[in-house]
């Protein structure tokens, strides 16, 4: 019966996308999933209120801002036609033209967003 907390945990998440999918507040839900969790795991009511409910979503932030520019970055790709250009078949030209820029781009990004996080 060791299986049975991992499938709890299993079914809170997937009732937890479920919920985000049809419209509901994905920050409500996560800390919802939190408590739930914390629940099953068997972690008591005062720790669940000291580093889940009080700590709040801040230490989520980086993990939401990480989703958020990496499915941009996605769209960027699939919206340029970056992610179907054959980078053994084209030229040395082609690729300074296009991925590049895109590459140095995404690096330059990526360390501004780093260093914003991480002080």
């Amino acid at each position: 019966m060791e299986f049975v907390p991992g499938l709890a945990l299993l079914a809170m998440l997937l009732a937890a996308v479920v919920l985000i999918m049809r419209g509901q507040s994905p920050v409500l839900m996560l800390l919802l999933l939190a408590i739930g969790w914390a629940g099953v795991a068997g972690v008591g009511i005062d720790a669940i209120q000291t580093k889940v409910i009080e700590a709040g979503g801040v230490p989520f932030a980086s993990a939401v801002v990480i989703i958020i520019f990496g499915a941009w970055f996605g769209q960027i790709l699939v919206q340029t036609d970056l992610w179907t250009i054959d980078y053994t078949r084209t030229s040395h030209a082609d690729f300074l033209r296009t991925a590049l820029p895109f590459g140095l781009l995404m690096v330059a990004i990526n360390s501004g967003l780093a260093y914003l996080m991480l002080g």
